[in-house]
C-alpha cells in the first residue's frame, strides 16, 4: 500500500466519522425543533409562558447547528450529484428569502433538506415517540390543571384540550393518526383503525372541529379499506390496482387542492347563493380570504397581514381576521415563491412514495392535501412531518445493501 491509498483511507475514516457526528447533531436538532414547535401550540399559563420564552431562546442556535449540519451533509457525501445539489441550494436560498421573519418555515426546509441521510420510517417513529408523548400529556393536563384548559362559547362550548385553539387540537390529534398508520404500516389491524374513529368523535364531540372529524373518518375508511383489499387481492394485485389511475390522482393531489381553493377564493360572490351556504358551512373562510385577497392581492415574497384569531382566548375578537388555509395563508403572508417551494416538495413526496410502492404514506398525503384546502397546519413542524418524504430514504433496505456493496468494492480496489 503506497503513501497515497493510506492517506486516501485516513480521510474516508474521518469524513465517515465526522458524518456520525453530523447525523446525530441532526437527530438530535429535529428533536429539540419538534418539541419548540409543538409547545407553542399548548395553552400555557402566564408564569409558564415566561418560562418557556426563556428556554425558546435556544431556538435560533439550533437553526444554526441544523444549517452547519446540512452543509456538511452535502460537502461530505460519497457521490455527487450536482443537479440534485443546485435544486437543494435554491430551496433554500429561496426559501430563506421567502421566510424573512417567519422562522418556522425555514427550520422546516432545513430539517427537510437534512433528511436525506436518515430512513424515514426511523424519522417518523421518533417523531411520534415525541409527539404522542406531549399530546398526551397536554390533554391529561389540561384536566388536571398543568396547562390551560380553554372552553370557547361558540357552537355550546368548544374544547381547546389544552392547546390554544380547538382545531389545532383535533389537528394534532388527526395528524398523531396518520403518523401512527404510516409508522404501523401493513402491521395495522382492524382495530388499531377504530382508533381514528374514538378520535374523530372526540373531535366532533369535544372540539366541534367538524372538518378535522370528517378526515379522521375518512383516515379510518381508508385503513380499513386498505386492510381488507391487501388480505383479498394480495400484495401482487393490490400493487397494480394503486399504480394506475388513483396513485397518480394522489401524486397531483397538492396541486389539485391549491388550485381548488385560490380558484374558490378568487370568484367568491355573495350573488351566488350556493357559494353563500358554502362559505356559510366553511365558518366564512373563503369570504374573508377574499377580502384580503381584495385589499393586499399575492405577491412574490409576500405582505404584512396582521392575523388576529381566536386561539389563546375565550371571547371573540372584536376585529377577527384570520386565513385558515394552508396555501392561501403561505401564499398571501410569505409569497407565491415559498407556496412554489413547499408545493414542489409536496408533490416530490407524493412521486417519491409512488416510486417506492409506500402506498400509505402516498394515501395519507391525499388526506394532507385536503386538510391544506381549509386549515393553516399542513406546513407546520408541530403538525406534518411527511414532506420528510421528499429527501428521506423511503428504501432503506436496497440502501444498505447497495452501501455494503460499494464498501466492498472499495475494499477489494484498495487491498485486491
Amino acid at each position: 500500500m503506497n503513501r497515497n491509498e493510506k492517506v486516501q483511507i485516513i480521510l474516508n475514516s474521518t469524513r465517515s466519522t465526522l458524518l456520525v457526528i453530523a447525523d446525530f447533531l441532526y437527530i438530535l436538532a429535529f428533536c429539540m425543533l419538534t418539541i419548540y414547535e409543538f409547545v407553542s401550540t399548548v395553552a400555557l399559563w402566564d408564569d409558564q409562558k415566561a418560562l418557556w420564552r426563556e428556554l425558546e431562546n435556544g431556538r435560533p442556535q439550533w437553526t444554526i447547528i441544523l444549517l452547519v449540519v446540512v452543509v456538511f451533509q452535502y460537502l461530505c457525501c460519497d457521490k455527487y450529484n450536482w443537479q440534485e445539489y443546485a435544486a437543494t441550494a435554491c430551496i433554500v436560498v429561496f426559501g430563506y428569502r421567502a421566510c424573512s421573519g417567519n422562522e418556522i418555515y425555514f427550520i422546516y426546509i432545513l430539517l427537510l433538506v437534512g433528511a436525506r441521510r436518515f430512513a424515514f420510517k426511523k424519522l417518523m417513529w421518533l417523531y411520534f415517540g415525541i409527539t404522542f408523548i406531549l399530546t398526551a400529556f397536554t390533554v391529561v393536563g389540561s384536566q388536571v390543571g398543568w396547562v390551560e384548559h380553554l372552553i370557547f362559547e361558540a357552537r355550546e362550548g368548544r374544547m381547546a384540550l389544552g392547546f390554544v385553539y380547538a382545531t389545532d387540537a383535533a389537528a394534532h390529534l388527526l395528524f398523531l393518526a396518520m403518523v401512527y398508520w404510516c409508522v404501523r404500516g401493513r402491521k395495522m389491524c382492524f382495530w388499531e383503525a377504530g382508533i381514528f374513529g374514538i378520535l374523530a368523535y372526540v373531535t366532533w364531540k369535544y372540539c366541534k372541529a367538524r372538518f378535522s372529524s370528517a378526515l379522521l373518518i375518512i383516515l379510518m375508511a381508508m385503513a380499513l379499506v386498505y386492510c381488507i383489499a391487501e388480505k383479498v387481492l394480495g400484495e401482487e394485485k393490490w400493487n397494480r390496482l394503486m399504480e394506475g389511475c388513483l396513485s397518480a390522482i394522489l401524486v397531483t393531489a397538492p396541486l389539485l387542492t391549491n388550485l381548488v381553493i385560490h380558484i374558490l377564493s378568487f370568484i367568491y360572490t355573495d350573488q351566488w347563493p350556493w357559494m353563500v351556504k358554502f362559505n356559510k358551512l366553511l365558518s366564512s373562510r373563503l369570504s374573508l380570504t377574499k377580502v384580503g385577497l381584495e385589499v393586499y392581492g399575492v405577491e412574490l415574497w409576500g405582505n404584512k397581514i396582521l392575523m388576529i384569531g381566536n386561539g389563546g382566548r375565550t371571547t371573540f375578537p372584536e376585529e377577527y381576521y384570520f386565513v385558515d388555509s394552508s396555501y392561501l395563508q403561505i401564499s398571501m403572508l410569505q409569497g407565491v415563491i415559498l407556496l412554489a417551494i413547499f408545493l414542489m416538495i409536496f408533490t416530490m413526496a407524493c412521486l417519491k412514495a409512488r416510486r417506492a410502492k409506500a402506498w400509505i404514506p402516498l394515501l395519507i398525503c391525499g388526506v394532507i392535501a385536503l386538510h391544506g384546502m381549509f386549515e393553516h397546519h399542513a406546513f407546520e413542524l408541530a403538525y406534518n412531518p411527511f414532506l420528510l418524504m421528499a429527501f428521506a430514504d423511503l428504501e432503506p433496505k436496497k440502501r444498505r445493501k447497495k452501501l455494503r456493496k460499494i464498501k466492498i468494492e472499495r475494499l477489494e480496489n484498495l487491498y485486491g
